[in-house]
């Protein structure tokens, strides 16, 4: 049975993942590359997104989280809207993914401190 997200959204954006935390080097592997509108959520599980427009969802593991953080760009673009930075590792390689889930600061708060909360969990 698939567990029901802790966190929800219609209206979130996926910026890219920067490869070791440099906004020059993007990282494409296994449809990681292109940015878009997308349905986010999240559980004990990790983060998971769809973009609009396709059929695959994505899905950053809880235990290959490493960090968050926040900022106002990603990936070499400025954004309006809070960016949650999600700092994490596949195949040894350190990466950084970013999300927008609301313009609201509030908001976007309310997601970072979830999954903060599953990352004490986890530990």
């Amino acid at each position: 049975m698939e567990e029901l997200p802790l966190l929800h959204t219609k209206n979130g954006y996926y910026y890219g993942t920067e490869k070791r935390g440099v906004w020059w080097k993007r990282y494409w592997r296994g449809g990681w590359l292109a940015r878009g509108n997308s349905e986010m959520w999240a559980n004990s599980e990790g983060i998971f997104f769809r973009r609009y427009m396709t059929k695959r969802v994505m899905h950053i593991p809880i235990q290959d989280i490493i960090n968050i953080t926040t900022g106002s760009c990603h990936a070499g673009k400025w954004y309006g809207a809070p960016v949650i930075k999600i700092e994490w590792e596949k195949d040894g390689v350190k990466l950084v993914s970013g999300f927008t889930v609301s313009w609201s600061k509030e908001e976007t708060n309310k997601w970072i401190t979830a999954i903060n909360n599953l990352l004490t969990i986890k530990s």
